[in-house]
């Protein structure tokens, strides 16, 4: 299955997200996380996983500056609304913030859950679920999403 990563732009702020394998999924935020790129990314993870079971999920926030705080609730609704869908979720964060959040929303659910430290580690783990994952993973191989109903016409996303 070689498909695409999904790109939302908002402004400096970027959203990739998508299948990395049939139940890999992988979600990346870079700068910083507004209110409007953190509805549509949830909005799209949500329909995105919504037909799947047993998904091993991974989320880097590794990049991630700050969170609007309606952008983070947006991100709990939705986690919340597929929690039955996800079999694990590895979340990489700098952010102290971020990774209490993390703790507290998948506490409430059955989800297998690891904070990893690392970039190296968090990629180590992917490549373990999936070899191929390192292909997958190029950003060159990212696509902005043509729908309007995902991107913003920016000047970053043009390019």
């Amino acid at each position: 299955m070689r498909r695409s990563l999904e790109k939302l732009v908002d402004g400096p702020g970027t959203a990739v997200l998508g299948w990395v394998d049939q139940t890999v999924f992988f979600l990346q935020y870079e700068g910083p996380v507004s209110a409007d790129l953190g509805a549509r990314s949830a909005t799209r993870l949500a329909e995105l996983l919504s037909d799947r079971t047993d998904v091993r999920t991974f989320v880097n926030l590794w990049s991630v500056e700050v969170v609007d705080f309606t952008a983070r609730s947006a991100w709990v609704r939705a986690v919340l609304s597929v929690q039955r869908q996800l079999r694990s979720m590895v979340l990489l964060a700098r952010l102290e913030a971020i990774q209490s959040t993390a703790n507290v929303v998948v506490g409430m659910t059955d989800i297998d859950f690891r904070m990893v430290r690392s970039p190296e580690e968090f990629y180590s783990q992917i490549v373990r679920d999936d070899p191929f994952a390192w292909a997958k993973l190029d950003p060159a191989t990212w696509v902005v999403s043509p729908s309007n109903r995902w991107l913003k016409a920016t000047p970053q996303a043009a390019t």
